[in-house]
């Protein structure tokens, strides 16, 4: 397994974009979009679990930044294990240039910041970053803290993060 580290020198230094935001290649998402696209940094598209269209989403974002730069990688971390390979081709995302990452859902949200520390990524998908809850769980890193620990490390490296989270989920 290769380290985040190794990783970072063996893909480059992040993709710089020309504009500040990123348009999707969806023309109807990007002119409902406040600037036309999505900006680096953290973003969170909050729906209904598997009938959002979330993911739709951020293959979206995935497939423009890989067509934007031939040299931009992207990741897309999946504790739970759903993200459906030949779905994601079929979105016409490039695989060779697609990092997934499936750490176990404790470890979720520091596997995330290391990702996005790695500055690697032109765009970082989170996908169902929840802590495990109940007796004898323990939260790893407070939600806030988590996020802005997040928005840091896509801030330098240029990133956008999206975060794909159940808008039915308690908080």
């Amino acid at each position: 397994m290769m380290a985040l580290d190794t990783l970072r020198l063996s893909l480059g230094q992040p993709v710089a974009w020309e504009q500040p935001v990123l348009a999707s290649g969806w023309p109807e998402l990007d002119a409902a979009l406040p600037d036309h696209g999505f900006p680096r940094g953290v973003i969170e598209l909050a729906a209904p679990r598997a009938l959002g269209g979330g993911t739709s989403i951020a293959l979206a974002v995935v497939r423009a930044a890989q067509e934007k730069d031939a040299r931009a990688w992207c990741a897309w971390v999946d504790p739970e294990g759903t993200l459906y390979g030949p779905a994601v081709a079929w979105a016409g995302v490039d695989l060779r240039r697609l990092l997934v990452v499936r750490p176990p859902l404790k470890d979720a949200g520091r596997t995330a910041v290391k990702v996005a520390e790695a500055h690697a990524c032109a765009v970082i998908v989170v996908d169902g970053l929840t802590e495990p809850r109940g007796p004898g769980s323990k939260r790893a890193l407070k939600p806030e803290i988590l996020i802005r620990k997040l928005a840091l490390a896509a801030e330098r490296g240029g990133a956008t993060l999206l975060l794909l989270t159940d808008s039915l989920a308690p908080r």
